[in-house]
């Protein structure tokens, strides 16, 4: 079984709405909060990413919605000149899984990776001869109760930790082998946490703004 992707073309199901992960352009998309009226193009290539410029094999960012830019114009990968794999809702798991794949696929010369909040996890249910791969998190409803309870009673601050360090390390293992350049960031790191809670913040109101953004991709 492939435990790296269950495509060829490195496409994330369950993350777009059915039917638009094929070329586009979207204002929105399903289960997406809007505040404001603010009109927000966003770009979906061919393998389900959001990229406007940038084709695939270049150097690129990993990450989840803080990556993939929710609710604002330019997101920090494409002001860097980076290929944008963040998706939203993604775990570290999730990150850790795309960014090897990509990096074993393509070698590029640097990747970006910022790692994301602990209480998520990547669930992985065989499906033929590969998997199928769903996202749980700790407080909201999951794929199934089952598999949402479950997690929740393996919860904890250390497993976090401990899963977080785990996917470093893949990822790490994976850069060295392949000569690419990892530079790490975080959700949690006072630039992220302190900037992303400062209005103006994305349409949602609760994501990082636009000039948040702006900072990280300065910072690179």
């Amino acid at each position: 079984m492939n435990l790296i992707s269950n495509s060829t073309n490195l496409y994330c199901p369950n993350t777009f709405p059915k039917g638009k992960e094929s070329p586009g352009i979207l204002n929105r998309f399903a289960g997406e909060v809007i505040i404001d009226d603010t009109e927000i193009e966003y770009h979906i290539d061919f393998h389900g990413y959001r990229n406007r410029n940038i084709a695939i094999g270049q150097n690129a960012a990993f990450g989840c919605s803080w990556t993939f830019g929710y609710g604002v114009a330019s997101p920090w990968p494409e002001l860097a000149n980076l290929y944008n794999c963040g998706q939203n809702s993604a775990s570290n798991d999730k990150i850790a899984r795309l960014a090897t794949n990509y990096i074993d696929q393509f070698s590029p010369d640097v990747v970006v990776i910022m790692w994301t909040f602990g209480p998520r996890r990547e669930l992985a249910i065989p499906s033929d001869d590969s998997y199928e791969f769903f996202e749980v998190l700790a407080g909201k409803h999951g794929l199934d109760n089952k598999y949402m309870k479950a997690f929740i009673e393996t919860h904890s601050d250390v497993g976090d930790q401990f899963n977080l360090d785990l996917n470093r390390t893949l990822v790490n293992y994976c850069c060295k082998a392949n000569g690419t350049q990892l530079i790490e960031l975080s959700v949690h790191e006072p630039l992220g946490m302190e900037l992303a809670a400062e209005p103006p913040r994305a349409r949602d109101d609760i994501h990082p703004g636009q000039g948040w953004h702006n900072s990280i991709a300065k910072l690179l």
